[in-house]
């Protein structure tokens, strides 16, 4: 039943995204004298339909797409015959038809700019990744020494300032550097009580489009019990259960380290000894790899979720602040999307 509703509701989304899409297209056409024959959402033979002055306007038996069909808008062997009258698609000017292609991926950038600028509107909660990092060699994602460990930069460490920015928490810390290929920039770590200035060379990451100093999130691996998850049904996991050890290693266990460690050695012939802290115990669960296969999913394992993270409650915008949060949030998106492309 969850994965009909699922997808009810994925249909639903995407019919008003469509629907966005193809009036943007229609009312910019008829703004044009641009005559439109029909407006249909949904591909396919016509479900139901209404026969307006000049266009019909119908849903279609395959509800997924939808198009807006304008007269004239064929393309014709004969092509002296295309654009004869003004009214069709051919027959407008070339500015018109580019306005008229134009404004219907427009509409679907304008209405995600008010619905993220209304979600603004409202108090919510975000997770909060603290600002605390661990060096990127110790989890050997890197090869070499990255330019945090030759800066001096310590596992534990909290970042607190980039040159002027001021860093809460780590996604600043991506943000900062993402699209900028950066030579030296000064962090601030926050050390025992002491802020300490540090001179960093980032390096460019092609494949991530931003510059990369070696370090990842620190975040303490407590399980977040879901009772559908394979991991933690293998491991017979409880809740607030907390992984201290990996194979006898007990410095900087993180969620990151914890997982890149079972994803190195997924489907191997290894076999090791996590400790687990639960109620001020500790426990001894052993993992043998070759059998997790039969067990754990991929998709389970390379998901974070398993446990806990902070969270922050983000106050309410009014309406102007909420629709320029809006307008940047969606930029944020396109930007990520293309470079994720």
């Amino acid at each position: 039943m969850n994965g009909i509703l699922i997808l009810i509701l994925a249909l639903f989304g995407f019919g008003i995204l469509v629907f966005v899409h193809e009036l943007g297209h229609f009312l910019v056409a008829k703004l044009c004298k641009i005559k439109v024959e029909v407006f249909s959402l949904g591909w396919g033979p016509k479900l139901i339909g209404y026969q307006g002055k000049e266009t019909m306007y119908q849903v279609a038996w395959f509800p997924i797409g939808g198009f807006c069909k304008f007269k004239g808008d064929e393309m014709s062997e004969n092509v002296e015959d295309m654009g004869k009258d003004p009214d069709s698609f051919y027959g407008a000017k070339p500015y018109k038809r580019l306005l008229v292609a134009f404004c219907g991926p427009f509409m679907n950038y304008l209405i995600a700019i008010i619905v993220l600028g209304v979600l603004a509107m409202g108090a919510h909660k975000e997770i909060f990744l603290p600002s605390k990092i661990m060096l990127g060699d110790d989890l050997k994602i890197i090869d070499g020494v990255s330019p945090a460990k030759k800066a001096g930069m310590l596992t534990g460490d909290k970042i607190v300032r980039i040159n002027d920015r001021e860093i809460r928490k780590f996604q600043d810390i991506q943000k900062y550097f993402f699209l900028k290929d950066l030579k030296e920039v000064t962090v601030y770590v926050k050390r025992n009580g002491e802020v300490i200035p540090l001179k960093v060379n980032p390096y460019w990451n092609p494949e991530t489009m931003m510059s990369n100093i070696g370090v990842t999130r620190y975040v303490e691996p407590v399980v977040k019990y879901d009772p559908e998850n394979t991991l933690i049904k293998y491991l017979d996991l409880k809740e607030k259960d907390a992984i201290v050890a990996i194979d006898g290693d007990e410095k900087d266990i993180t969620e990151t380290k914890f997982l890149y460690f079972m994803d190195r050695n997924y489907s191997t012939s290894k076999k090791s000894i996590i400790k687990i802290k639960r109620n001020g115990e500790i426990i001894d669960k052993e993992i043998v790899f070759n059998d997790i296969t039969h067990y754990v999913s991929k998709k389970d394992l390379d998901q974070s979720s398993i446990f806990y993270y902070e969270e922050e409650t983000i106050p309410a915008k009014s309406p102007i602040p909420a629709m320029k949060q809006g307008f940047g949030d969606s930029n944020d998106i396109i930007v990520y999307s293309a470079v994720g492309l």
